[in-house]
């Protein structure tokens, strides 16, 4: 940000609550798609939907679920 070039990987966040999840996401959302306000935001109910299953989820699996969702 602000011109930064970041390397590596965020680390794992597993003690995050569900709506905080949902919380990070959106605000991921709002900053890299504010123009396109068809984006549907997350809930804390489809955070722990996902959780709950368990999944290792690929990003490019994460977007076919949430365009699935609509």
């Amino acid at each position: 940000m602000d011109g930064k070039t970041y390397r590596g990987v965020m680390p794992a966040q597993g003690g995050m609550k569900d709506d905080d999840v949902a919380a990070v996401l959106n605000h991921v959302l709002d900053a890299i798609a504010a123009a396109d306000r068809k984006v549907m935001r997350f809930t804390a109910a489809e955070v722990a939907g996902i959780r709950a299953g368990g999944a290792k989820l690929t990003p490019r699996q994460v977007a076919e679920l949430k365009a699935a969702i609509k």
